[in-house]
């Protein structure tokens, strides 16, 4: 499947500036979870992320996005990435699906763009090693400190080629 140019820059843009928009696509919006407990068990699940997808092929690109682009992709203009955005829409007309890298996937049927996230490789599992039950967050005093210590390893999705 072909590797489309500006991708992986646009996994930094979502990470840090929360949206991406791809014209003739859609909106792509990261939501950060924070950790929590599970009532009644000694189980933390630690921070994650999950990406909402909304179709709308009618945005446009605006001059703050293409700026906050070009923090991580300099040379870009918007004609060019106006011309990536066209050229993913044209791949799904052919090819009913586009791989966006560590971003996901997305697919034409009829005419719905549907998505399907990646599986983020900073994602944690769940930690579980208390030796007692506790029933909430306050009643441990070192749940903040798990908690942060948790939010500092959760690293940014800053991916590798």
């Amino acid at each position: 499947m072909k590797e489309f140019k500006f991708t992986k820059y646009l996994v930094y843009l979502l990470y840090d500036h929360k949206q991406v928009v791809i014209p003739g696509v859609g909106l792509f919006t990261l939501h950060r979870h924070n950790a929590s407990q599970k009532a009644g068990e000694q189980t933390i699940v630690p921070p994650s992320y999950s990406i909402h997808f909304q179709q709308d092929s009618s945005l446009f690109i605006e001059d703050s996005f293409m700026k906050k682009l070009r923090m991580y992709q300099p040379s870009i203009s918007k004609k060019e990435y106006i011309d990536y955005a066209n050229e993913i829409v044209n791949t799904l007309d052919k090819e009913k699906q586009v791989v966006l890298g560590n971003l996901g996937n997305i697919y034409k049927k009829d005419d719905n763009i549907l998505y399907t996230f990646a599986s983020l490789s900073f994602q944690l599992t769940k930690l579980s090693s208390f030796d007692q039950p506790f029933a909430d967050s306050e009643s441990i005093p070192m749940f903040s400190l798990i908690s942060n210590f948790i939010s500092a390893i959760a690293a940014p999705p800053y991916f590798s080629d």
